[in-house]
Order: structure tokens, then C-alpha cells, then sequence
């Protein structure tokens, strides 16, 4: 891997964003400068630091405006008309990737077939809701999980109906 820029001004190993000129500090050796620096910006091995030009704040505002037609202004409307709170379980998210507030990140929920825009949720919940729309897996996933939990329901049938489809959980 080709090393970060040294920054004389820090005395550390620094990138920075192409897009909003922010320069992220990467502290210690180049080893961990990877690891810090990997918390804000993408992955990307075809870049000669292996890291993507923009940091992960504008990757994301470039995401929800050309996928999904958002703007930065409109994501902020859309995650306060949820009092900034995850639409399931509603845990507090946040826009913000690096949130010292002990909030969440906040990931915009579509569904994946139409790419309609649902609304924020938190990782976990936006992980499992990917999870149910696709409903051949999730069959699956349920009859892994009885094959090595056969007496979690005390031998009860779970049944779960999901838009007039019946499933056996």
C-alpha cells in the first residue's frame, strides 16, 4: 500500500477529502493511521492509498442525492420529522458518521426492488429489514434457525404473516 501524505503541520500521516477539503488525521504509525483513516473514507483498492477520494460524510450526501433524488437539507428534515430516531426501535441516529453523542448513524431504508425511499433507520434494524424483503432467504434463515432450535417455542408453531404471506418461524 502506498503511504498517506506526511503532514509536518501534525506530525502524522493525514488524507484528505477531495470533495469538502477536510483532512483527516490518521495518529501513530502507518499501520494505524490505515486503521484511523479507514474509519473516514471508503474503501477502494484501485486508489493508490486504497482509500476512496471522498470521505464517507460526502460519499454519503453524493449517495442520497443521485440514487434516491435527496438532498443534504431534506435527509436532515426527513431524520427530524423522526425526532432523530430510528423508525423501528427507536434508537437515537444520527446523520453524522463520527457521533460523539453516543448516537447511531442513521441509513436511509429503501426498498431494494424499487429503490423507494422508506425512512432512517438504525444498521441493525436496516439489516434485518433487508433481510425480510427478500423473502427466499428469510424462509431459509427461519428453517436454519428451528433446525438448531427445535424447542425454542416449546414445540408451538411461530407463524408470521407478512403482506398475506404466511411463514412458519
Amino acid at each position: 500500500m502506498a503511504p498517506f501524505s506526511w503532514s509536518s503541520k501534525f506530525n502524522a500521516f493525514t488524507k484528505v477529502c477531495h470533495r469538502c477539503a477536510t483532512e483527516y488525521i490518521g495518529a501513530g504509525d502507518q499501520n494505524t493511521a490505515e486503521r484511523v483513516l479507514r474509519r473516514y473514507f471508503h474503501r477502494n483498492r484501485a486508489s493508490p492509498d486504497e482509500l476512496h477520494s471522498w470521505c464517507k460524510k460526502c460519499g454519503n450526501e453524493v449517495l442520497f442525492k443521485h440514487r434516491f433524488g435527496l438532498s443534504k437539507e431534506q435527509a436532515r428534515r426527513k431524520l427530524a420529522k423522526q425526532n432523530s430516531r430510528c423508525d423501528i426501535c427507536s434508537k437515537e441516529i444520527s446523520l453524522e458518521r463520527e457521533s460523539h453523542e453516543g448516537k447511531a448513524t442513521a441509513h436511509l431504508d429503501h426498498d431494494h426492488s424499487t429503490d423507494k425511499v422508506r425512512s432512517f433507520l438504525c444498521m441493525r434494524c436496516n439489516v434485518l429489514m433487508a433481510a425480510l424483503d427478500d423473502r427466499e432467504w428469510l424462509s431459509k434463515a427461519l428453517a436454519y434457525r428451528d433446525k438448531w432450535h427445535e424447542d425454542r417455542n416449546n414445540g408451538r408453531d411461530l407463524k408470521i404473516e407478512l403482506k398475506g404471506e404466511e411463514i412458519n418461524a
